[in-house]
């Protein structure tokens, strides 16, 4: 499973796509979370806010947005982010 990565108007976001045009998420419609305690709701923004430098996720079916805490570099927060998709999905 692959993903592909868009800006977003906030340099500190960015949106994730599966390039294979699967869903983001199966079972709930929406996801967000801006602190621990709304990340702890779900298993997936729970996993999310464990990695160092995540600051808030949206998700919906087609997409999900990963906002991270400002100066944390993209290349390895984006490679942990789409590991524990690729688990959370897998699992799904």
């Amino acid at each position: 499973m692959t993903f592909s990565t868009q800006p977003t108007p906030n340099p500190n976001s960015l949106k994730i796509v599966r390039t294979d045009g699967g869903p983001m998420l199966t079972g709930t419609p929406m996801l967000t979370a801006a602190t621990l305690a709304e990340a702890a709701q779900h298993p997936l923004t729970m996993a999310l806010f464990a990695l160092d430098g995540v600051a808030g996720v949206f998700a919906l079916p087609a997409f999900l947005t990963i906002t991270r805490t400002p100066g944390t570099p993209w290349e390895a927060l984006v490679t942990q982010v789409e590991a524990e998709l690729r688990q959370f999905l897998a699992e799904a």
